[in-house]
């Protein structure tokens, strides 16, 4: 589905402790505890009490550190020597050497230095403790905990359960026509990600990008299905589709994400949102907006690549719901059928890079019980306009379309298509 919290895996930890505003950092609560029954080695996360802290050059050094200025909040984190992180088993200091780095992305008033526990004694890390505002301690046995870690997902599933015209209308006069939390976020410039410049040795134009991301839709019933995404806080929900179509009005395109929430009592319920896309300067870069249960997103999304044959696709996005002080970004690997492609390919793990994204940051989403998905375009919806799957170029007849040359592929044929119909209808919407 569509953008939403914090940026990646490894980075909401740290991340959704100081989202809200510059304003109230220092206000920050401590992390809640994990449930009672859990086992765990994840030590504290706790402001420090040392002297007002100094000027970065006075600073002694660090793993992983990096230079700040006066206002600059300070975060020290010791990992575990040797520990491994669930994280496809990258070790935790990895990982928080990775997270040290994506979160100047969303703040540069961030900084945090990585140590591992053996350097406990040493005058560096002494030094450190001594002017941070911040500690946070990682060395995890218990994957209860780490799912814990990870969980950002309770605010929208609390927002899925309760859904209503009257949480809607809440949320719209408190958040967004009074302000009366007098938050402000904005959208993250960091990463700053380049869209493909070219698509089957064509040149991309605003046309041919809208085209990528309308994608199957006409040959299925939908455009894309996600197989994974970098935010876990979304990203995880169950049986992701996208639909992107031309509307009828001149130059109008929208986006209508459909995917399965799990609420508090434990029913899985479909949920189905729609976005207006508005094009960027630049081809293949979009802005979204959406009124979300009253408060409203925007965001701006990079079409990162696409295979020649449509067989998968890269999208990154940068998002923000200014009333609700929530900054966050993330990227979604697509596919036809929701399987996953070759992460080792070449091009696509060019694309990753591109985003910044490690491998082992991938979540992977649950396409397994798919069976009632509420999919369907209005009746005056467009589609492809140059390219689509399996043609190199289709032209406009009115609200029709009219293929002309064929692309010459291997993968995603008609049989394939046909197949992968077949395979959803035999289970369940799963193939």
């Amino acid at each position: 589905m569509a953008a939403t919290p914090p940026t990646s895996a490894s980075a909401a930890v740290a991340i959704r402790l100081f989202l809200p505003t510059r304003r109230h950092l220092h206000e920050t609560a401590p992390m809640p505890p994990p449930s009672r029954a859990t086992t765990r080695r994840f030590s504290s996360v706790a402001r420090s009490l040392g002297p007002p802290r100094a000027a970065a050059t006075e600073r002694g050094g660090g793993a992983g550190k990096t230079s700040a200025g006066d206002g600059s909040v300070r975060i020290v984190s010791i990992v575990g020597d040797g520990s491994i992180s669930p994280l496809k088993e990258t070790p935790w200091e990895e990982v928080m050497h990775h997270t040290a780095n994506r979160m100047k992305w969303v703040d540069q008033g961030f900084e945090m230095c990585v140590f591992t526990d053996k350097s406990i004694g040493h005058d560096d890390l002494r030094k450190e403790l001594a002017q941070c505002d911040m500690l946070v301690s990682v060395a995890i046995t218990s994957q209860e905990t780490v799912q814990w870690l990870l969980d950002n997902i309770c605010n929208y599933r609390c927002i899925a359960s309760y859904e209503s015209p009257h949480l809607e209308a809440f949320s719209l006069c408190v958040l967004e026509k009074n302000n009366c939390l007098e938050l402000n976020a904005e959208i993250p410039s960091m990463p700053s990600v380049t869209p493909l410049t070219m698509f089957r040795e064509q040149k991309l134009s605003h046309e041919i990008a809208e085209d990528l991301f309308v994608g199957w839709l006409d040959s299925l019933e939908w455009s894309w299905r996600v197989v994974a995404g970098q935010n876990p806080a979304y990203d995880q929900f169950p049986c992701q589709y996208q639909l992107f179509y031309r509307g009828k009005a001149k130059g109008s395109f929208w986006y209508e994400p459909i995917f399965q929430v799990r609420t508090l009592e434990g029913e899985l319920i479909w949920r189905r949102r729609r976005y207006r896309v508005r094009r960027a300067s630049i081809p293949g870069t979009f802005y979204f907006s959406v009124l979300d249960n009253g408060v409203v997103s925007k965001e701006f999304w990079t079409i990162v690549d696409v295979s020649d044959d449509f067989s998968w696709g890269l999208f990154h996005y940068h998002g923000a719901a200014q009333a609700a002080g929530l900054a966050y970004t993330g990227a979604v690997l697509v596919t036809p059928d929701g399987s996953s492609p070759d992460v080792d390919n070449p091009r696509l793990a060019s694309a990753l890079d591109k985003c910044g994204i490690k491998k082992w940051e991938l979540y992977m989403v649950d396409n397994c019980s798919c069976m009632g998905a509420p999919l369907g375009t209005p009746k005056d919806a467009r589609l492809h306009y140059q390219i689509a799957p399996g043609k190199e170029s289709v032209k406009w007849c009115g609200y029709k379309l009219q293929r002309c040359q064929e692309w010459r592929t291997v993968s995603h044929s008609t049989v394939e298509v046909e197949d992968i119909k077949e395979k959803q209808s035999k289970n369940g919407g799963a193939v």
